[in-house]
């Protein structure tokens, strides 16, 4: 929010609207949020959650008209504080910002479909001078220097990349997209026990499910597309979207072993930083990370 007020972008320009809903099916879980919930409260009262409010489940039910078919429904958070907004929209108006002329720096170049082919290391320090890089289109060969650079990497290995290659190791999910499809009142309805998060987009509805970890294929398993659209046409898509076609989506969320961003200065380069794997909630953190990158950068190498 900070960082649009900043840079003079709209809420309204990145769809941005606030509020989810997390409900749980099992008592269990639910007891468990619940006291994980208090202990963040009491830790950080001004922290994002102190706004949350724990539901029954009669009042969770309630609150979302959509959850009528859901058979077991233990109880809910509602998180009034929580951000939805579209990730290429934000994105875009961000690079908007960036092509403009700012400070002594002048305006953003971004090097668009082109691919890192080695690094230009310097003798003795081994500090990287330059990237060679070679057009995806054109193949025109193109040499980037530098006295810094951040590698935010996928979990894709890359032969330049011979001992920097961070340990980041690939998330694979799904997801379905109905068009003409809104059922939830909420911008952001989270399914705790099952794993699935359920977002509204203008007149469209993406259910995103996670993962299998450790699987590199962008093949389309579609015994799993299939349980996914079954759970999702059983519970949440109301009759009249029943028969819509869907939308699927398959790709690699970039998580490290932790489970937390890799954010930090490289061990054996002292001019590269690192600022990956933060799996599925890489557009959540995405300003924070860059805040934290920030103070890494203008600190001392």
């Amino acid at each position: 929010e900070n960082l649009l007020r900043e840079e003079g972008v709209s809420k309204e320009a990145v769809n941005w609207r606030t509020g989810c809903l997390e409900f749980f099916r099992s008592v269990e879980t639910f007891e468990e949020a619940k006291e994980g919930l208090a202990r963040e409260q009491e830790r950080l009262p001004h922290s994002p959650f102190s706004s949350s409010v724990v539901l029954s489940s009669e009042k969770t039910r309630e609150s979302e008209p959509a959850l009528r078919n859901v058979s077991d429904v233990a109880g809910g958070i509602y998180h009034p504080d929580d951000v939805v907004a579209e990730c290429p929209l934000f994105t875009a108006a961000l690079a908007r910002v960036c092509q403009e002329e700012r400070g002594t720096g002048g305006p953003v170049e971004f090097l668009l479909s082109t691919e890192v082919t080695g690094a230009k290391k310097e003798a003795g320090s081994g500090r990287i001078v330059a990237l060679q890089c070679i057009g995806k289109s054109d193949s025109e060969a193109t040499s980037v220097e530098a006295e810094l650079f951040v590698l935010c990497t996928g979990p894709s290995h890359q032969s330049w990349l011979e001992g920097f290659q961070p340990p980041i190791y690939p998330l694979k999910g799904y997801s379905l997209t109905y068009a003409e499809c809104k059922p939830f009142l909420h911008p952001l309805v989270v399914d705790h026990d099952q794993r699935l998060y359920m977002t509204t987009l203008g007149t469209a509805t993406r259910y995103v499910a996670f993962g299998i970890m450790g699987n590199r294929s962008y093949e389309q398993e579609p015994a799993v597309v299939a349980e996914l659209t079954r759970a999702v046409k059983a519970d949440f898509l109301p009759d009249t979207c029943q028969d819509l076609p869907a939308l699927v989506w398959l790709g690699h969320r970039p998580l490290t072993a932790a489970g937390t961003p890799c954010i930090r200065q490289h061990p054996l380069c002292g001019n590269l930083f690192l600022n990956c794997g933060h799996g599925p909630v890489g557009f959540k953190l995405a300003a924070a990370s860059a805040v934290a990158l920030d103070a890494l950068l203008h600190g001392p190498l």
